[in-house]
């Protein structure tokens, strides 16, 4: 999942960001990478790998600090 991952290259649609037609696409299609991204984390943390991690989870914290806030209010 990790190379997966990697294969993911900026925004979805960045060309088409401001175009209307676009933006609900690019905020599924971005909804659905922090999904993978979430699920592999999960994988991660469950074979033992939470020192290994706590890197990567600061700075997802810190470029999504409102996800889970928001959705929940």
């Amino acid at each position: 999942m990790r190379e997966a991952l990697a294969l993911w290259r900026g925004p979805a649609l960045a060309d088409f960001a401001y175009e209307p037609f676009a933006q609900a696409a690019a905020s599924r299609l971005e909804e659905s990478r922090l999904a993978a991204v979430e699920d592999r984390i999960d994988a991660e943390l469950a074979l033992g790998g939470h020192t290994a991690l706590v890197g990567e989870l600061e700075q997802l914290a810190n470029e999504n600090h409102c996800a889970s806030g928001c959705r929940d209010s």
